[in-house]
């Protein structure tokens, strides 16, 4: 687990999953029942909102900021100005650690997903949400027919969904 993520972070993130995965004993997709049970059309849609501004995220948090924290006014004014001033700086830095936060969460969760997909669904997963590639081009990619590359999608949106859903993502 990663305390704070950096470009390296954001970078290396496909390949931890995919040695995570290739390393992963005893992984299947998921069966018909299960997949038909948590599966829902918008899963997908969803999943890529939260990627894409996953993905989005690295260009915001990994930029450092250094921000003069010393104030040019005395202890006296601020106490008798009114508590309903804007602090633009301030909110800017709060958002700014909140999506930092919720990226090294979404992170690690990741990882962790990593040892629970096959190694097609890692494939498929950094392909589509990563690699922002088709679904004919990912199965290109892994030799297989679009039929199979289906079972493979559905199994892992549905992972990801419940993984998401143990932390409250979706």
């Amino acid at each position: 687990m990663i305390e704070e993520i950096s470009n390296y972070n954001f970078i290396e993130l496909p390949d931890i999953m995919l040695n995570n995965s290739k390393n992963a004993k005893y992984i299947q997709l998921l069966s018909d029942s299960i997949i038909k049970y948590y599966y829902y059309t918008d899963l997908k849609k969803d999943i890529v909102n939260i990627f894409r501004k996953f993905v989005y995220s690295k260009y915001l948090i990994t930029k450092k900021d250094n921000f003069n924290l010393k104030s040019n006014t005395n202890s006296f004014e601020l106490l008798t100005k009114s508590n309903t001033i804007n602090d633009k700086v301030g909110d800017y830095i709060e958002k700014k650690i909140d999506l930092s936060i919720w990226s090294k969460d979404l992170y690690n969760i990741l990882v962790c997903l990593s040892y629970r997909l096959t190694y097609e669904e890692t494939t498929y997963l950094i392909s589509s949400f990563f690699e922002s590639k088709s679904e004919e081009e990912i199965s290109e990619k892994l030799g297989i027919c679009r039929k199979t590359l289906y079972k493979i999608k559905k199994s892992c949106l549905v992972k990801i969904k419940l993984e998401f859903d143990k932390y409250n993502f979706i």
